[in-house]
């Protein structure tokens, strides 16, 4: 049985033998207006001698696609080419013969199934289905078990992927979130499968493939506004070695459905950044959170917390250092979202809000030492995202104390302190 998917590479067909008959005109006395038998004869043999010949070039859809050159060869060697025009097209008046056909492009490297890529004086046309090749150039490495491998990628669209005979791999990079359909087309029949993310290659299947198909849903929180960054790891292992090739196919059907993490970030907006008017001496000092009578106090007539009484030391919040628990509120910024999803006491999700904006900020207004003066907006951000977080939640094992025993209540001052 011919195998349909193997590399483009150009067949030579056999020469089709055409005579040519050839003779000389008489003189003759007749009128110039007149021809002879003889003449009428070799001009009609010489117009049967050329014929046209049309190239159509197809995307996997059907759609024709132009600017396509197409070359015409015969053994191999270059005959004429000519560029595809808007419907598809390239026409040739050519000497009735056989002719091979090639098709390049600026736009890439096409795969054709090369056995059809044949004219000849009883099939004067032909039209050929072009699919992009994989690239081996900008392969994508990736950690399957067993060691470091390669992995082909596809995109939206239909793509020749060459087989090895074992298993191989192939990455989707979307650029859009969506519901997405991968299948193949081959002469025999492919296992296919999706094992994750290139770092995390599983060797047992993630979801399942029904009828040759997986249907994958990516959502927005998987895209970022500078381009496609999730990487969807897809096998394909072929039950005959004799399977070189096959066209996987990537298909958008819908959108995802929604989901917390695809709705967008509301930030916080602060109100009360305000470098500390007073003057403080001495040096700071941490509160200890472990202490069970720890407490600050908010005084409203200076808008000041101050710790232990309304007239005690003013309270700090480190904004740009680390605290003896945390990095810095600007690092951990740096490294990942400050925020929480909020959800109201039916458990219904009512929205997502940041507070990058906050530590930006505030951090604008700090000291020497890293630190402003604590405000009920920071207390409010402090305790909401690491409540979020569960930083003061025993029972947690990422919880920041570890083995220290600190009261919730006043768990979140572990970033405040005092000078003193």
């Amino acid at each position: 049985m011919r195998h349909f998917f193997r590399p483009a590479t150009l067949l030579t067909a056999g020469l089709l033998a055409v005579t040519l008959l050839t003779g000389c005109q008489a003189e003759t006395d007749l009128p110039n207006e007149s021809m002879s038998s003889t003449e009428t004869d070799i001009q009609t043999e010489a117009a049967a001698s050329t014929l046209d010949y049309t190239v159509t070039v197809l995307d996997y859809q059907g759609t024709p696609l132009s600017d396509v050159v197409v070359t015409i060869l015969k053994a191999g060697e270059e005959v004429k080419k000519n560029v595809s025009k808007a419907d598809g097209t390239a026409k040739f008046k050519l000497d009735a013969d056989n002719y091979e056909v090639s098709v390049t492009s600026t736009a890439g490297d096409f795969y054709y199934d090369a056995q059809t890529a044949v004219l000849s004086p009883n099939a004067t046309s032909l039209t050929l289905t072009l699919y992009s090749k994989a690239s081996t150039e900008h392969a994508v490495t990736i950690w399957p078990a067993g060691g470091e491998r390669n992995a082909l990628p596809v995109g939206e669209g239909a793509t020749f992927v060459a087989l090895d005979g074992g298993m191989t791999y192939v990455v989707f990079r979307p650029e859009r979130d969506g519901v997405y359909e991968i299948s193949y087309l081959a002469d025999g029949n492919i296992d296919l499968g999706y094992y994750g993310s290139p770092m995390v290659v599983f060797d047992t299947k993630m979801l399942e493939t029904i009828d040759n198909k997986i249907i994958l849903s990516v959502h927005a929180s998987s895209i970022n506004t500078e381009g496609a960054t999730a990487m969807f790891v897809f096998g394909l292992e072929p039950d005959a070695v004799e399977t070189d090739g096959c066209i996987v196919t990537v298909t958008r059907t819908g959108d995802p459905e929604k989901t917390p993490a695809d709705e967008p970030w509301i930030e916080y907006r602060p109100t009360q950044v305000k470098a500390y008017e007073g003057t403080v001496s001495g040096t700071f000092k941490d509160i200890d959170v472990t202490n069970p009578s720890v407490t600050v106090v908010y005084n409203e007539t200076d808008g000041y917390y101050h710790y232990g009484t309304a007239d005690g030391p003013v309270v700090f919040i480190r904004i740009t250092t680390d605290s003896p628990y945390l990095a810095a509120l600007t690092t951990v910024a740096e490294k990942s979202r400050v925020g929480v999803y909020q959800y109201d006491e039916n458990g219904k999700f009512t929205g997502k809000e940041s507070y990058h904006n906050m530590i930006a900020a505030y951090a604008e207004i700090v000291n020497g030492d890293g630190v402003c003066p604590l405000t009920p907006e920071l207390e409010y951000m402090i305790k909401t995202f690491g409540e979020y977080q569960k930083w003061w939640d025993l029972s947690f094992s990422g919880n920041i104390f570890q083995d220290k025993i600190v009261a919730p209540e006043t768990a979140w001052l572990f970033i405040c302190g005092y000078y003193a």
